[in-house]
């Protein structure tokens, strides 16, 4: 029985998860289970502990690649947004104020990897993920603009228009690595017997 908050593989008669704690079924559906589990031939008894042991090994590997591995998915999520970032601050802003986008890019991005690392991967985790991480510095910076340019924010301003087909491209772009980002995480932890 999979934890619902950690993912952690658990034996059927387990009211709570083993490694995080979180109540994972109830007394009395553990107790159903248990009295279904002594009426079980004592082989399949040991089949099902040896594929649960299993399966927690292969969780604990897991865990560990991820830890082993947190700077590169940082970096990889970092890259990917300053590399849409230059796309669309080069042209578009101004002096110092490009240099505090593009911090502020790669300080959500690197967030948006270290994130994406410690929910364990996830397609739709790595798409919204890294979209947010562009999306956030893209409704600063316009903000921004729009006070410099005098634009009234109300009806949108002239900043939405500077920044709307870059911005589209964007998050066309992000969201789709980020998908692939995440999902190669699946397909890591798939490979690890997951």
């Amino acid at each position: 029985m999979l934890c619902k908050e950690c993912a952690f593989p658990n034996e059927p008669t387990q009211i709570y998860c083993k490694k995080c704690g979180h109540p994972i079924q109830s007394v009395e559906s553990a107790e159903k289970t248990r009295q279904d589990w002594e009426k079980l031939p004592e082989h399949a008894r040991k089949e099902f502990q040896q594929k649960y042991q299993k399966d927690q090994a292969s969780s604990e590997r897991h865990k560990v690649f991820l830890e082993n591995n947190i700077r590169k998915h940082i970096i990889i999520a970092g890259v990917i947004n300053i590399i849409v970032g230059l796309i669309v601050y080069v042209k578009d802003t101004p002096g110092i104020w490009f240099f505090v986008y593009f911090l502020l890019t790669a300080i959500t991005g690197c967030l948006a990897g270290w994130l994406l690392n410690k929910r364990g991967g996830g397609a739709l985790s790595g798409a919204f993920l890294i979209w947010g991480a562009y999306v956030i510095p893209i409704t600063i910076q316009m903000i921004h603009i729009n006070c410099l340019i005098g634009g009234d924010m109300r009806s949108g301003g002239l900043a939405f228009g500077l920044f709307l087909f870059p911005t589209l491209y964007g998050s066309i772009f992000t969201v789709g690595t980020g998908y692939f980002f995440g999902m190669q995480l699946d397909f890591d932890r798939f490979n690890r017997g997951l």
